[in-house]
């Protein structure tokens, strides 16, 4: 603060009364500043906090059903397969469930084993093949050829459907474990793939996540997927409906 001006020349001072009321006006000034710059530190502040608050957050996933599926040669379910299915049943999940062979067979042999109630049986036409704990069933109607692969895959769609996310057992060489995940992201669900060979899990939310476990199928298994189900036509058209035209 500059006191000085209240000294003049010669070492003689300025009037007591002129000298007192210039300090008591830097003071005044002085703390007018801190307070403005207090002030506005608030009100940065308050806006900070109230962006924050206001801000909308992503709905929360809430999970009821679980369409679990995979592979007809996989006959016997890891332990951590088991691990997974273990979560469902305390978290209270309604599994949706195949009747066919393979895994479809050995999940029902694990929940009945488990007397686990939850449980919902899908079936192309009017009765399944396979229901060990005589659970609910959901009879799907198609007009396609009884047998054929497209009436089968009814009930798959409509599991995919009525499902909040999925559980792929894959072999990763079967193309209705591929056609199920596809279906699910097209609906904008997840899934969680277990790679069988590997041993270990994937996530799939995205095309990107889809060419990551493409990457685990050979050259015949990827021909023989575009064969039956169109499989890189069916990821373009997602890539598509995904990426942002600008």
């Amino acid at each position: 603060m500059p006191f000085s001006i209240c000294y003049g020349r010669g070492g003689r001072g300025a009037h007591p009364t002129f000298c007192c009321t210039f300090i008591a006006l830097c003071l005044c000034l002085h703390a007018l500043a801190i307070q403005d710059r207090t002030q506005r530190s608030w009100d940065a502040l308050y806006q900070l906090k109230y962006r924050v608050i206001t801000q909308k957050s992503p709905p929360l996933l809430v999970v009821k059903n679980i369409f679990i599926a995979g592979s007809i040669t996989i006959k016997k379910l890891d332990p951590a397969v088991q691990a997974r299915i273990n979560n469902m049943i305390d978290s209270g999940l309604t599994v949706l469930l195949g009747d066919a062979n393979g895994v479809d067979s050995a999940v029902q042999a694990y929940l009945h084993a488990r007397q686990y109630q939850q449980v919902r049986v899908y079936c192309s036409g009017e009765r399944p093949r396979y229901n060990l704990g005589a659970w609910s069933i959901a009879p799907v109607e198609t007009t396609f050829r009884a047998g054929s692969r497209e009436y089968f895959t009814a009930k798959d769609i409509a599991m995919a459907q009525a499902a909040d996310y999925g559980f792929m057992i894959w072999d990763q060489t079967s193309t209705g474990t591929l056609s199920n995940v596809l279906e699910l992201l097209a609906q904008g669900k997840k899934s969680v793939i277990s790679l069988a060979q590997q041993h270990a899990f994937l996530t799939v939310a995205s095309v990107a996540d889809c060419e990551k476990f493409l990457s685990f199928m050979d050259a015949e298994a990827i021909a023989k997927a575009n064969q039956k189900i169109n499989l890189s036509q069916k990821i373009h058209a997602l890539r598509a409906k995904q990426e942002p035209l600008f």
